[in-house]
């Protein structure tokens, strides 16, 4: 969801190109998300053939509140640093996720079970 929030309007295939999965593997998850209310499928301006996909507003609340719950999150495993410790702990942990080849919007795990 998070991706579709930052990439509005990308398709199924790009989705799936972002996750790194293959594409039918995506076709479950957006059915599952779309039964949800929480995105829905548009045929493309561009491509007719195509359809994009798009967070509902039922989508962005709930993209909302988990962005609320990842920084309170963040807060409580940060607390007792400076805030220029934490710029420098983000700075490392970026560096280390560069390295490894780790793509920022996507959790690695959710590559662990193709």
């Amino acid at each position: 969801m998070r991706i579709l929030g930052r990439h509005a309007g990308m398709n199924q295939r790009e989705l799936a190109e972002k996750l790194g999965v293959a594409q039918s593997r995506v076709v479950a998850l957006v059915d599952s998300l779309e039964s949800a209310g929480l995105i829905i499928r548009k045929r493309s301006a561009i491509d007719r053939r195509s359809q994009v996909l798009q967070l509902t507003d039922s989508g962005h609340d709930l993209l909302t509140k988990l962005r609320g719950a990842a920084e309170t999150q963040e807060a409580d495993l940060a607390e007792g640093l400076s805030a220029d410790d934490r710029d420098h702990l983000y700075e490392l942990l970026l560096k280390l996720s560069d390295a490894r080849g780790l793509d920022r919007d996507v959790h690695p795990g959710y590559r662990a079970d193709e």
